[in-house]
């Protein structure tokens, strides 16, 4: 098989072994992927079919998504700091509980 050299600034290093996997299966592959710079890419590897209906190499479609990726990101941290404050907060709960089961205890 003729094997080509592939330079880009994405960081997908597999691209090579999935255009030989879409030729093979005729599978689309779409996968998000990320640039040096911090860019995010939605790459869709699909098999390129000519008129005649033969199989004649692949097209490549690149999506910034750059935007919703970071949106994502910032979701997720947001998330995680609400969940620790909950946690923290339930804590709290658990130690005024006891606090106050002392406390009747006591005047029982």
């Amino acid at each position: 098989m003729y094997k080509r050299q592939i330079s880009s600034d994405l960081i997908y290093n597999e691209m090579a072994e999935d255009i030989h996997q879409v030729l093979q299966t005729l599978v689309f592959v779409e996968k998000q992927v990320i640039t040096h710079d911090g860019r995010w890419y939605t790459v869709r590897i699909m098999p390129y079919r000519t008129l005649e209906d033969k199989i004649d190499g692949v097209v490549i479609t690149f999506t910034d998504v750059t935007t919703a990726k970071k949106l994502e990101m910032e979701l997720r941290r947001v998330n995680e700091l609400i969940e620790a404050k909950i946690a923290e907060g339930a804590k709290e709960l658990i130690d005024v509980k006891a606090e106050l089961q002392a406390e009747i205890a006591k005047q029982k």
